[in-house]
């Protein structure tokens, strides 16, 4: 819990500080400022990508997940939010009026459709994750008919259970 509020404050502090820092020097040359602004992109992108490993690793109720499952669907998750954030930025700021249509409350309406979006995203890299993880952990079974990919690894089979499964699905 300390650890993503701490997290939270850094990447609002990155942000805040490299802002400032453009703003002390507004005559600079363009790729100056540009630069402030990729460095700072980059430097969110890091933090989200912690995040989200952080966040794949420790949030499902699970056994010994392993980092090498996680990295995929955080830094697939964190480019597509990335994408989205600016995509959606774009819209709000050039086509979408939600000041006409919802009035003082249209802020509250676009941070809202901003988190939802956002969640849609994370929720994606998690699925990825899992996938690849469940596809591998098929892959790598020697004796097929001893053991089985479930959520939890790689798990001796109860026979009459998977038989009963298999059955069902048939």
């Amino acid at each position: 819990m300390l650890g993503g509020l701490a997290l939270v404050t850094v990447a609002f502090a990155t942000t805040a500080v490299l802002t400032f820092l453009g703003s002390l020097i507004p005559n600079a040359p363009g790729f100056v400022l540009a630069g402030i602004r990729i460095t700072s992109y980059l430097l969110l992108a890091g933090l989200v990508i912690t995040a989200s490993a952080c966040l794949y690793r420790y949030a499902p109720c699970r056994p010994h997940a392993k980092w090498v499952w996680l990295s995929p669907g955080a830094l697939i998750a964190t480019m597509v939010w990335l994408a989205a954030t600016s995509g959606f930025a774009f819209y709000v700021s050039n086509f979408g009026n939600y000041n006409a249509t919802y009035g003082s409350l249209g802020a509250v309406v676009v941070l809202l459709t901003w988190l939802w979006l956002s969640a849609y995203v994370f929720l994606l890299g998690a699925e990825l994750n899992g996938e690849l993880e469940r596809q591998s952990s098929a892959l790598v079974l020697e004796d097929p008919t001893e053991t089985v990919a479930t959520d939890a690894g790689i798990q001796p089979v109860d026979r009459e259970r998977y038989a009963n499964a298999q059955a069902d699905r048939a």
